[in-house]
């Protein structure tokens, strides 16, 4: 049994507890923050920065105390995706082959079905014409699903409705630029907002 902590805070076998001393010091924080309101001149700045400071630093030791025991538990929990992915893959070796044999099959028949309604609908009026379907009866407890794959073959004729921003290297630019203005001028469409 691994146990780490502080007076604020213990760390025990995958479970953050608070003492009383973190109540105590949030609370202590919190009647810190509203009796300062606002900040509207140089000492409520250096005061609010204080709190924001204080609080910053009680965040930090926490989440330094709680890193080795999130990477024990992340590495048990690579380990179990490891596993099952390995037991999963035996399975799929098995099923793989036969799932797309009879999912090329369907398709196969369904393209039968619809090339057999259009010789037999050629030429008809629509109140004549029948219905052919595919003989592919339902199994109970199996299900067979159709998948799309897609793949760009020309990306400038993808349709602009189809292309999304990349937000990340929007932001980046303009944290470099360090003018809202500037940045959505070049980018375009956006707004720049600082926080």
């Amino acid at each position: 049994m691994t146990a780490t902590g502080t007076a604020l805070i213990r760390v025990t076998e995958g479970q953050i507890v608070a003492g009383e001393e973190f109540r105590m010091a949030v609370e202590s924080l919190a009647q810190r923050a509203a009796a300062l309101c606002t900040v509207k001149d140089l000492p409520s700045y250096q005061s609010g920065l204080e709190i924001v400071s204080s609080g910053r630093r009680d965040a930090k030791a926490i989440e330094a105390l709680a890193e080795p025991e999130r990477l024990r538990l992340a590495a048990a929990l690579a380990d179990l995706r490891a596993q099952r992915d390995k037991i999963i893959a035996e399975i799929e070796a098995v099923v793989g082959p036969i799932e797309d044999a009879c999912r090329k099959w369907r398709l196969a028949e369904q393209e039968a079905a619809a090339r057999e309604e259009a010789r037999l609908n050629k030429g008809k009026r629509p109140e004549a014409r029948v219905e052919v379907k595919p003989n592919t009866p339902p199994v109970p407890g199996a299900r067979l699903v159709t998948r799309y794959r897609v793949e760009v073959v020309n990306a400038r004729k993808v349709k602009r409705e189809w292309l999304v921003p990349d937000l990340a290297r929007i932001a980046e630019k303009a944290r470099h630029d360090k003018d809202p203005a500037l940045t959505e001028r070049e980018v375009g469409g956006i707004r720049v907002i600082k926080e």
